[in-house]
């Protein structure tokens, strides 16, 4: 299979240097060309962002689990969605080039602690950043219709100063 171009990873130049408040997460995902599209011989290219849909705070327990995972007292939970675009050459006599797209919601959490600089984490909510980076995508074409997707995401959080 030719080297498929993935458009909208995200340069390492631009990670946050020594983040605290993250998470990292794999989206794995088969998009599926529609009937009416020529069957899949030969992705090109997968274009490929996210969008940040919301962000809200919840109450945690405080603790530390055998496994070493902490909780602080609360979490920022994000929803998202990861919108994709892909072109290929159908296997035709004319080999014309086609594209279909897809969408994958996420659901997944940050854990922060429950005050910054003495201001309640969930007063704080209008001030909560949430980036995202896309690092790596694997494609692989599975079926003349069907397209495997694995989509590496690290999303960072950061709260705005000065604080209200």
């Amino acid at each position: 299979m030719a080297k498929v171009q993935i458009v909208g990873l995200a340069d390492p130049a631009t990670y946050p240097v020594a983040p605290t408040m993250f998470t990292q997460i794999a989206l794995v995902d088969t998009l599926v060309a529609s009937e009416l599209k020529p069957p899949i011989e030969q992705l090109i290219t997968v274009f490929i962002d996210v969008s940040i849909d919301s962000v809200r705070i919840v109450q945690t327990p405080i603790g530390t689990s055998l496994g070493g995972q902490i909780l602080l007292g609360a979490k920022a939970v994000i929803e998202g969605t990861v919108n994709q675009k892909m072109t290929y050459v159908a296997a035709a006599p004319d080999q014309p080039v086609h594209a279909f797209e897809g969408t994958i919601p996420f659901s997944t959490f940050i854990v922060v602690p429950p005050t910054v600089g003495g201001i309640p984490i969930v007063d704080l909510l209008g001030a909560i950043k949430v980036t995202p980076f896309i690092e790596d995508v694997f494609v692989n074409v599975t079926s003349p219709r069907s397209v495997f997707k694995n989509v590496i995401l690290f999303l960072n959080l950061t709260i705005a100063t000065p604080l209200p």
